[in-house]
């Protein structure tokens, strides 16, 4: 399946095709159609590729003494990953089950133990739906000297999201799953660490999200994110369904075989936004 927006700048949130119908069938049957398709599903051909950005160094930060079992991530902003931002959850209490302190190395410069760069999260329903949240109103990317706003981590028990007002406008969201049980978490060790790429400067890529299988006989809910992927399960960050104009959509190309063998392809426009 082939993706491209009617802006060729494709950035994005969710975007939705209640509509796809069953493919044709195949010569040899069914399971045919099925793995023709599903082998194209994360096939997402861009405007332009994203493919070239450079590795994260997975050197994490120097670190004060810490509580508990720390959880480590990388936040990447834009083309910058030069400069990549250690953020490490701690807690204030061995004893308490949630994350309620962060470091961020936020000159890049390998040494969290610096003065203002621990951070003491707003704990939300600490019995029912734990969360905490982080939040630094104003945030200067190291390297770049480029300032973003309401920049945000918020722990949960199963994961970790991070958000960000890119140039203090336009919001990306980081931390999203290919289904609601995939979603980003931080790792317990530095090598595992996600890497989360924020901001909306690159050329974006596709994600598609609780969609399922294209099955014959019936319509398929198809949606799909639209930003970077970042690294590690769960760390795709997407702008929000307001980033493009009204005018402006998902294409989405189904390519399946006919009957007789021949490849067919059938476009579907996701203008429904979530």
């Amino acid at each position: 399946m082939d993706f491209w927006c009617s802006h060729c700048a494709p950035r994005g949130f969710l975007y939705n095709c209640s509509s796809v119908p069953p493919c044709g069938k195949t010569q040899r049957g069914e399971d045919d159609c099925v793995r023709t398709i599903l082998a194209a599903f994360f096939s997402l051909t861009l405007c332009v590729s994203a493919s070239d950005q450079v590795p994260v160094k997975r050197q994490p930060p120097k670190l004060p003494p810490l509580v508990a079992k720390p959880l480590y991530g990388v936040i990447v902003f834009g083309a910058n990953s030069g400069h990549p931002v250690w953020a490490v959850l701690d807690k204030s209490d061995k004893a308490i089950a949630h994350y309620d302190v962060l470091y961020l190395d936020l000159n890049a410069d390998g040494d969290a133990t610096q003065e203002g760069e621990r951070f003491s999260g707003v704990v939300k329903d600490a019995d029912s739906d734990p969360s905490v949240r982080f939040e630094l109103p104003r945030l200067k990317e190291p390297g770049s000297g480029r300032e973003h706003t309401a920049f945000a981590v918020v722990w949960r028990p199963t994961r970790v999201s991070a958000s960000i007002k890119w140039l203090g406008d336009k919001i990306t969201n980081a931390g999203y799953g290919t289904e609601l049980d995939k979603y980003g978490n931080f790792a317990s060790s530095p090598d595992k660490a996600p890497v989360y790429v924020l901001g909306h400067e690159l050329p974006f890529q596709f994600q598609h999200w609780t969609s399922g299988s294209l099955n014959r006989g019936g319509e398929t809910d198809f949606r799909v994110f639209m930003g970077n992927p970042g690294e590690g399960q769960g760390a795709f960050c997407a702008v929000d369904q307001d980033f493009l104009p009204a005018s402006d959509y998902v294409v989405a190309t189904v390519i399946y075989k006919s009957e007789s063998g021949e490849e067919v392809r059938e476009k579907f426009n996701l203008k429904d936004r979530c």
